[in-house]
Parts: structure tokens; C-alpha cells; sequence
């Protein structure tokens, strides 16, 4: 990663509010907490509109699933940082179609050419699995970025942590763009070995998966965890950065250092 961040940066021309390992999140609303909530909203304006106006193709709006969900999200109404009064939620989707402040949405029969689907938000054409490519928005080397790559993060220990020698246990998650995780590794060794992880039960194709590693005794030393996600399609994190110019999808085992002592 400090080669990806350093060594490769003079390369990079990222819009403004990327970041060079991503984000992501996930969650959930309902009950009470989701009626309060919908109280406070009633009593407050939008902020206003998201200024990157992306395109959807009409493909991807058939799922019924994708329709139900964002039908549900749109009932809660969210803070005004997460998108009040409305936000769109596109499962499997990078978060650049996850438009918020939604007041609008306009049906068209032609490619959309603003500047966030004609050159900032692109990838080389080839390189990153689609299962719903963007046709329409094609141009010849480069192709909209569309879904999510799969990927993985130990979320415990944290960087730097020291652990007991006698055993400790490794958590994290892992996603995908929809077909579920089917297998989680990992490496105590910075991915020269790697070690089945235990996953929770699946929540749904779209869901965080949850995985853990109880190590075993442990001589005293540093040591360079690492996790390496399959999908149930049979996509796995790369060993790499497959580099491309705007910094997508870089979803190459994240390394984290831990002392035992």
C-alpha cells in the first residue's frame, strides 16, 4: 500500500473525493429509532443536491429486489449528511450511482455526457469483472465503473496492536457485488501462507459477511495479517493493485502489522 500511495501517486488523477483504499459501509434502519428519526427529518429542509448526476442503465433498474430496497430506504427518511430527504440505493452498485438528496429522476434514451460519466468515473474497458456492463456508455479503452469488486478487511486487531501469544482472534468482513462470499483466508504472514477463516451465517447477497481466525500460541515477534475474500462466483481479491488511472476498485489484500508479545 505505501508503494500505492507514494511510488504511484504523480500517475493518479482521482476526482476530488476519492480515496485511495475506498469506502464502504452498510447498514440498517427500523423500529423506533427509525420512527424518531422520521420526526426530526419532517422538521428540517434538504441541504441540498448531489452535484455528480449519474447514469443508470434501465437493465439494472428490472431487478425487483433493487426496486424493493430502495423503496424501503426511500420510507426512512435520513440525516441530512446521508442524503434527506431521499437517497438511491443501488445493491452491488459503487457508491457513485447511490445518488442522495434524490428529487428528481429523468428517463433517457441517451447516454448522459457530463463530466462524471464521460471522463472522471471510467476504468479500463477489460480489466475489472461486470456481469451488467454499462454498454451505453462505453468508449472504445474505457468503460463507466459500475460494480463492486470482491474485497475484504480485518476490522480487529487494529494496526500496531499488541496481542497475547497464548491466542488471539482476527475479525473482519468481506463483500461482493451480489452472488455472496464463499470463503474468507488468513495470512499471519503478509499472504505467504494463508488459513480458512470461520464466516457467520450470510445475511443477504448484498450483505457484509462476517469471518474469524482463533490463532493458536504464537512466538513472540511482528507479524503481517491479511485477508483474501472468494466470491460463490468464484472471484478472489487479486495478490495486486491492478492499476488504472483514476485508482478504482484497488481490492489487494490490505496488510495490517501486530506485535505478540
Amino acid at each position: 500500500m505505501d508503494r500505492w500511495r507514494h511510488g504511484l501517486r504523480h500517475l493518479v488523477r482521482p476526482a476530488p473525493e476519492r480515496r485511495a483504499e475506498g469506502g464502504a459501509g452498510q447498514a440498517g434502519g427500523g423500529g423506533n429509532l427509525a420512527r424518531r428519526r422520521r420526526r426530526r427529518a419532517r422538521r428540517h429542509p434538504a441541504v441540498g443536491r448531489d452535484t455528480a448526476v449519474p447514469q443508470e442503465p434501465a437493465d439494472r433498474q428490472g431487478d425487483g429486489r433493487q426496486h424493493h430496497r430502495r423503496h424501503r430506504h426511500e420510507q426512512c427518511a435520513a440525516a441530512a449528511l446521508n442524503g434527506f430527504p431521499a437517497r438511491l440505493v443501488v445493491p452491488g452498485w459503487v457508491a457513485t450511482y447511490w445518488m442522495k438528496h434524490l428529487n428528481q429522476i429523468e428517463i433517457s434514451a441517451k447516454p448522459l455526457a457530463n463530466f462524471w460519466m464521460k471522463t472522471a468515473y471510467r476504468v479500463p474497458a477489460g480489466m475489472f469483472p461486470a456481469t451488467l456492463p454499462f454498454r451505453s456508455q462505453a468508449a472504445g479503452t474505457t468503460v463507466p465503473i459500475t460494480e463492486m469488486v470482491v474485497n475484504s478487511l480485518i476490522a480487529d486487531p487494529l494496526e500496531g496492536s499488541e496481542v497475547e501469544r497464548d491466542g488471539f482472534q482476527i475479525q473482519g468482513v468481506a463483500w461482493d457485488r451480489g452472488s455472496g462470499i464463499g470463503r474468507v483466508e488468513v495470512s499471519l504472514d503478509g499472504g505467504a501462507t494463508w488459513i480458512d477463516a470461520l464466516l457467520d451465517r450470510p445475511l443477504g447477497p448484498y450483505a457484509f459477511r462476517r469471518f474469524s481466525l482463533e490463532t493458536d500460541f504464537l512466538p513472540r515477534g511482528r507479524y503481517r495479517l491479511a485477508s483474501r475474500a472468494t466470491s460463490n462466483a468464484g472471484e478472489r481479491q487479486p495478490e495486486s493493485l491492478r492499476w488504472n488511472p483514476g485508482g478504482y476498485h484497488n481490492n489487494a489484500p490490505r496488510v495490517i502489522t501486530v506485535t505478540v508479545t
